[in-house]
């Protein structure tokens, strides 16, 4: 009797190995993974090239030289390695689930993004990316040259009904520079930074800004606002309250703006977020 399972258990075994090794031979994930990759950036706008791609895994790819076109950006987004893998048990409960890492400017992002019929579900982490290494998307537009390092958790339950978004974003800039931009029609100087940190937390059809901080010897900066969540996010309203408080070296430099301060130095916007990407911050 023992050896009738012994046998079994080893036909059970060859035929196991033997339809896992088949599968990964003649199992080719590229066109599956790449496909949903191409949909998915297509779908905001986003142009995707590979030089080489390779198979990762059992259900996976390794690309390599991948150069992603945003819209407005000069320049493409390029990263050196790139790794994505679906998960097939997911995509036998009918969704489609990828982890991926990817190495570009000199750090790493990693996650996973989960899509249902009307819902999807992201988990990124980002580590030491240098955003000084990428091109801005216009030229006097600001944009900061640090490395950035954060993390985005976010539920988003279903894609049409912002009220049942709920997660949360955390990200910090090292210590480098904000660029000079063009405000209220005159230049401001580049601003040194010691650090930037960002918080915001979703729920009840809002996104909350808890902190947002820069640390800078010439420009420091603490404010909060809140975002009223709408589908297509362009469209969602902002309102956000800083204070600043300039140093007086950096004021001689822009004389106007020490006319358009307000006397405690607490500035407000009102508009949506569209309008802050087209303006290039």
């Amino acid at each position: 009797m023992k050896s009738r399972f012994l046998v079994i258990g080893g036909y059970g075994g060859f035929f196991l190995a033997s339809f896992l090794v088949s599968l990964y031979l003649t199992f080719d994930p590229s066109h599956l993974v790449m496909g949903y990759l191409r949909q998915f950036a297509q779908q905001r706008g986003i142009q995707v090239s590979v030089a080489a791609i390779d198979k990762y895994r059992l259900s996976g790819i390794n690309a390599e030289d991948v150069e992603l076109q945003y819209p407005g950006f000069q320049a493409p987004l390029k990263v050196d390695e790139f790794q994505a893998r679906l998960s097939l048990l997911a995509l036998l409960l009918g969704r489609k689930s990828i982890g991926f890492q990817a190495s570009l400017y000199g750090g790493k992002i990693f996650g996973k993004i989960t899509r249902g019929r009307n819902s999807l579900r992201a988990n990124i982490e980002v580590k030491s990316v240098d955003l000084g290494k990428i091109e801005p998307a216009r030229e006097k537009s600001l944009w900061a040259m640090a490395k950035l390092t954060g993390k985005a958790d976010l539920d988003l339950a279903s894609k049409n009904d912002p009220k049942k978004w709920k997660g949360g974003v955390k990200a910090s800039l090292g210590a480098g520079k904000l660029t000079s931009f063009s405000y209220q029609g005159f230049q401001l100087p580049e601003i040194p930074i010691d650090g930037v940190n960002l918080e915001l937390n979703l729920a009840g059809g809002k996104a909350g800004i808890k902190n947002f901080e820069i640390k800078s010897p010439d420009f420091p900066l603490n404010g909060f606002g809140q975002i009223e969540l709408r589908s297509p996010f362009r469209q969602s309203p902002l309102q956000i309250q800083a204070k600043i408080n300039p140093s007086g070296q950096y004021l001689e430099k822009v004389p106007p703006l020490k006319a358009m301060l307000p006397p405690d130095q607490t500035l407000k916007y009102t508009g949506t977020v569209g309008a802050i990407i087209g303006a290039g911050i």
